[in-house]
């Protein structure tokens, strides 16, 4: 049955841009809505009397997600593999890294801190290597023995096509981010695959890495929020 406007059906070129406006009006109205709902939520921390709104925490989170987002992006690719290189030698060196015989590592993409020579290394040094892919809501990580396993998955991101699944409680466990602060909170993409990933297996050795210019001296975070256990930086190690 063809749509009104076009006999060949489908969408007229007007009609998919006023689709894609309305879309644009729908999802800001959805993230209005969500704000104002936030915004008349109080949270009381367990271990203080400090109540937290909750649309002004996230509020703070976004403003520096977008802020450190845009700092990243000014990298050069010079830039990143030095810097990248200066935090791979760092996390050789971690006793987190040396006294675990398997190492989880996520697959860089859009400036994040570069994996792929850190995966080579662990290789060279014995280690057993596991790289997550994403099933709808939740996140898995999969031994990795050779790079040809991967092709394009989730957002983009390098996934296994094939592998066990990776079942080490005790491993090394690297996880990437958008930004942190001094004192290792973190603030993600916003969709919580590694909050969830390290809830469920809390014995894991979780190293976060990242460069410089996205540690802020303090982000918003609830008493309970998982932090990693050590934070890399091409200049310092925090923990």
């Amino acid at each position: 049955m063809s749509l009104p406007g076009n006999p060949h059906g489908g969408l007229t070129p007007e009609e998919k841009v006023e689709q894609q406006k309305l879309r644009q009006e729908y999802i800001a109205a959805v993230k209005m809505n969500l704000r104002t709902q936030l915004d008349n939520i109080d949270v009381q921390g367990e271990k203080t009397e400090r109540s937290i709104n909750l649309g002004e925490k996230y509020g703070k989170q976004e403003s520096i997600r977008k802020t450190a987002l845009s700092r990243r992006k000014t990298l050069t690719q010079e830039e990143m593999k030095k810097k990248s290189s200066a935090i791979c030698r760092k996390l050789l060196q971690l006793p987190e890294f040396l006294e675990s015989k398997h190492v989880y590592v996520y697959m860089d993409i859009k400036k994040e801190v570069m994996t792929r020579d850190f995966i080579k290394k662990a290789w060279a040094l014995g280690k057993t290597v596991a790289v997550p892919k994403v099933h709808g809501d939740e996140m898995d990580f999969y031994w990795l023995t050779s790079f040809a396993q991967l092709e394009p998955g989730y957002f983009g991101v390098a996934e296994p096509t094939y592998g066990d699944v990776a079942g080490d409680e005790d491993a090394f466990i690297l996880i990437p981010g958008v930004a942190f602060d001094v004192n290792r909170h973190r603030i993600g993409y916003g969709r919580g695959y590694y909050d969830k990933y390290l809830a469920k297996h809390p014995k894991l050795r979780s190293v976060a890495v990242a460069y410089d210019l996205q540690v802020f001296p303090e982000i918003p975070h609830e008493e309970l929020d998982i932090r990693p256990s050590v934070l890399v930086t091409e200049t310092e190690v925090y923990r």
